[in-house]
């Protein structure tokens, strides 16, 4: 069985406004079997060329949503479907240099909405947390595309 990959290989490009590179965009999938709601996810960690992105830069668009990452864990009414791509939007001016491949790292933090029984675990940073939670995360080198 071939899986896919977290973030999409072919999915990094710039985007623009009044013809001057704002940011770039990349999409990514989950590596759940199930929907996961947006309230379940509680931190987004993005690093691009070992450089972390600060949070208020960063962008979850899923659907007609756009949302910071600490609204995210606000929205309680919004789905991710395990078929569905979310796409990651990042304001940075200038985006990113055409012609070379950037180092994508992404960390997001979930906790389970189908376990309802808590236990103690800790989470990729050695976080605690009294219920379960799974770490989602990928680290790629993707080319900017036209």
């Amino acid at each position: 069985m071939k899986t896919r990959p977290i973030i999409d290989p072919e999915s990094l490009f710039n985007l623009y406004a009044n013809g001057n590179a704002v940011g770039f965009k990349f999409k990514i999938h989950q590596n759940r079997y199930r929907n996961v709601p947006l309230s379940c996810i509680e931190k987004i960690v993005l690093k691009v060329d070992d450089v972390e992105i600060p949070s208020n830069m960063i962008h979850f668009c899923l659907g007609y949503k756009k949302l910071l990452p600490h609204e995210v864990a606000d929205d309680y009414t919004d789905y991710w479907a395990f078929q569905d791509p979310v796409t990651i939007e990042v304001d940075q001016l200038g985006g990113l240099e055409y012609g070379y491949a950037h180092k994508i790292e992404l960390f997001m933090l979930a906790k389970s909405a189908y376990i309802s029984s808590p236990f103690y675990v800790t989470d990729v940073e050695n976080q605690p947390h009294t219920y379960p939670t799974s770490n989602i995360g990928a680290t790629d080198s993707l080319w900017v595309m036209a």
